[in-house]
């Protein structure tokens, strides 16, 4: 059983989702740390990914997942992870030619140029998975493709949250996160429970890109001004008179009207006679509140210590 975690004494973390950590944390980050690692020395980037005071990201969003799929998801999501900062790297039009290189390369038998030989581990990673379950192995490659086809293929110039909040979903990652955690759970949802979740799922999305947001602000608005994904400046562009502490209060708004939709839209999922989307449901909810408090405390983002 995984371990509940307190969030009521982080006082920066102010998700309502409940937060709990996988039994198998230790095995999860050694998982996560080798896949980091092959990039190594290519990367020179010291920023932490998944590292945090309450344990690995992965331990913290899948924490009901099998301990073998939960390896190879953190695996899965921390080399896109590690591939996306070298990628940054780039020009917003070369980038999105490199994932057009990278999705092809992942389904060939070819290395290529693409960043750090991702490709190669990638397809080591989704061998192993096709071991444990081929079906579900098939979906989850499904779902990289499309984030790969989807991410940094869209003008990046917003005037609004509204015409923000899209996109970000989509360069985010949300749609690898969620494969991710029905993989961990080997949750196959069938053409017409995807059609019941839809909404959910899009409002989930929209949760998670922008509670990132909200915490990560103080390392993206470093960033080149064509990588400044973020919705916190995109609050004080469309509200110029608003100072960046209240862009911040004001996304923090945003992200708590957004939870309160996604906790309507879970409960009624919860009355399904689907087995399947109850599951689906529970999985969202504890990835939320995983990578909720992974946010709120993580080195990445923060300087908070337990």
């Amino acid at each position: 059983m995984p371990t509940t975690i307190d969030t009521s004494i982080v006082p920066e973390c102010f998700t309502r989702f409940p937060a709990s950590r996988h039994d198998e944390e230790a095995q999860i980050a050694l998982a996560s740390a080798g896949a980091e690692n092959s990039f190594h020395p290519s990367v020179k980037d010291s920023r932490t990914h998944g590292e945090g005071p309450y344990g690995v990201m992965y331990a913290l969003a899948f924490p009901q997942g099998d301990v073998e799929r939960v390896k190879i998801a953190a695996e899965v999501i921390a080399l896109l992870w590690v591939y996306d900062d070298v990628i940054e790297a780039l020009p917003y039009h070369q980038a999105a030619q490199e994932h057009v290189s990278t999705a092809q390369l992942i389904s060939s038998e070819e290395n290529g140029d693409s960043a750090a030989a991702m490709p190669k581990r990638l397809r080591d990673v989704m061998a192993q998975a096709a071991s444990l379950d081929p079906e579900g192995a098939v979906l989850l490659l499904r779902d990289i493709h499309q984030y790969l086809s989807e991410h940094d293929h869209e003008d990046p110039t917003f005037d609004t949250l509204q015409e923000y909040v899209p996109l970000r979903t989509l360069n985010f990652g949300y749609r690898v996160m969620d494969a991710c955690m029905r993989w961990s759970r080997g949750i196959v949802l069938t053409a017409e429970e995807q059609r019941t979740c839809i909404v959910f799922y899009a409002s989930a999305a929209r949760v998670m890109a922008l509670t990132n947001d909200y915490f990560s602000w103080e390392l993206e608005k470093r960033r080149p001004a064509d990588r400044a994904y973020n919705a916190v400046n995109i609050v004080m562009k469309q509200h110029t008179a608003m100072s960046e502490l209240d862009a911040k209060l004001f996304l923090k708004g945003v992200i708590v009207d957004a939870e309160q939709m996604t906790v309507r839209l879970a409960e009624t999922l919860k009355r399904s006679e689907s087995g399947n989307v109850r599951r689906y449901v529970q999985g969202v909810e504890d990835m939320l509140g995983g990578t909720g408090l992974w946010g709120a405390t993580s080195p990445r983002y923060n300087s908070v210590n337990v």
